[in-house]
């Protein structure tokens, strides 16, 4: 588990450096429309500072979590504090104007590479602002989410990328933690997935343990977009691609990504990745 204080005041070191350097802040709800629906963010914005003038860093929450969570909430107050104001958002997950949490009791129909799309979306709604210089922060799954998008939607306002505690893990943990915690056979459920969208049935529910919910009704290409990809070994790969500033910001004692050190060491000379590790 990350330390709750210390990973957001270490983040917003990293990104005061790649942008500018407490002060009262102004903190407001945002919202912003992108395919029919309504997505939500907080702007927070330190006094004396003025985000076409002094950039944004866009910061996005992991596993169906939200902006308002206490991690993401944490270094937007340190960010401020440190001149840099911030927009974290909420991925929409195929939900209007979603809010907290996921609700794991919903049907979920919503894939992994649509956070793309929806930083694509608040990148243009930042630029419609003036904004010209912006820092993406990515949190465990967003983290590969943001890199992925700093890959396929490359623009001269992208200026630098932070991954707080990227999960980067073999598939053979992966099904090991998923048996662990839903008692279930992974490659068994992504056969099921897989032969529904082979028949054509994409779109047919499957009630099985789905992320961090151990009851869920998700599409089987759902189910097979967010398990069927080696996710990790993409975001390595992902890596020695982008040209701009990589700050990668690790947790010594992280259960939960305790492979990703290893895996990175395949990127350590990589001239344009730093990589930090906080002690505990």
């Amino acid at each position: 588990m990350l330390a709750r204080w210390c990973v957001p005041w270490i983040v917003a070191v990293a990104i005061a450096t790649l942008l500018a350097s407490g002060a009262p802040v102004r903190a407001e709800a945002v919202v912003h429309e992108h395919a029919g629906l309504e997505l939500s963010g907080n702007l927070v914005v330190p006094k004396d500072r003025s985000i076409d003038r002094d950039g944004v860093a866009l910061i996005l929450h992991g596993t169906l979590a939200h902006h308002g969570m206490e991690m993401i909430a944490a270094l937007q107050r340190n960010l401020a504090a440190k001149g840099v104001p911030s927009l974290a958002i909420t991925l929409s997950l195929g939900l209007n104007a979603r809010k907290g949490m996921f609700d794991c009791a919903l049907e979920q129909d919503h894939r992994n590479i649509d956070a793309v799309e929806e930083l694509a979306a608040w990148v243009d709604w930042l630029k419609s602002k003036g904004v010209r210089r912006i820092t993406v922060i990515g949190h465990s799954r967003g983290a590969s989410q943001a890199a992925y998008f700093v890959r396929d939607v490359p623009g001269d306002v992208i200026t630098g990328l932070v991954l707080v505690a990227p999960v980067i893990q073999s598939r053979a943990t992966l099904a090991a933690r998923y048996k662990a915690a839903f008692k279930a056979d992974l490659e068994q459920v992504l056969a099921e997935a897989r032969r529904l969208v082979d028949e054509g049935e994409d779109d047919k529910l499957m009630e099985v343990a789905f992320l961090t919910c151990p009851k869920a009704r998700v599409t089987a290409a759902g189910f097979l977009d967010y398990y069927g990809e080696d996710r990790g070994a993409e975001l390595t790969a992902v890596l020695p691609s982008l040209k701009l500033p990589v700050h990668i910001i690790l947790a010594e004692k992280d259960a939960v990504a305790n492979e990703t050190p290893a895996a990175l060491d395949a990127v350590a000379k990589v001239g344009n990745v730093k990589r930090a590790t906080i002690a505990d």
